[in-house]
């Protein structure tokens, strides 16, 4: 089924049709930024939304030195002090982090929320089970299958590394290997597996 997107881009003619727009909708994004609840169109579309009983979806971004729990209590306390009534409507659901870092990560995030819209569509209230597999990009890294068999050594004293390494054995069992390494035992046999090396710096 063919899905329309209306985006409000601060036109005159856009603005004036916010209520109309947003009551034709099936659902409703909220791309948030810094002071979105303080702009009086923002706080129009999102009244709308609530009041016609849209579905809302929150999506954000932020950056490696800030942590996503703190945006998140900084938009809810800033929704607070402009639309009190409506904040547990609009957060209804857990706020989907835009992850922008690479290709792929953006791949996975456009696949996050077009699952989340699809859901509420008709045609997908009617049959789920078509998204019972989930989305799939061209061109997209696909899960691995057939792992060779990997040893990978970590430092008994690289305590993220271990953590991580340890992650992977318990994903990849049977085919992940974890062997720690230190100064009184740095000549290890190799089983003839392929064998990496991790750091956590």
């Amino acid at each position: 089924p063919g899905i329309n997107i209306w985006l409000e881009v601060g036109s005159l003619a856009a603005i004036s049709n916010i209520e109309e727009s947003v009551a034709e909708a099936t659902q409703f994004v909220l791309l948030y930024s810094k002071d979105y609840f303080k702009s009086k169109n923002c706080v129009r579309e999102v009244k709308a939304a609530v009041q016609k009983g849209k579905p809302v979806i929150v999506i954000f971004e932020t950056n490696e030195n800030i942590e996503s729990s703190k945006v998140i209590n900084d938009m809810k306390n800033e929704c607070i002090q402009y639309l009190p009534e409506e904040l547990n409507y609009i957060f209804a659901e857990e706020p989907i982090l835009w992850l922008n870092s690479s290709l792929h990560f953006n791949l996975e995030s456009v696949k996050i929320i077009v699952g989340k819209l699809l859901q509420k569509l008709p045609h997908y209230e009617k049959h789920p089970l078509l998204l019972y597999e989930g989305l799939k990009i061209n061109n997209e890294i696909s899960p691995v299958d057939g792992v060779s068999p990997l040893e990978i050594l970590v430092c008994d004293t690289n305590e993220g590394a271990h953590a991580v390494a340890s992650k992977l054995h318990g994903e990849y069992n049977g085919i992940v290997t974890v062997t720690e390494i230190n100064q009184r035992n740095l000549s290890i046999q190799s089983a003839g597996n392929e064998r990496v090396m991790m750091l956590y710096l």
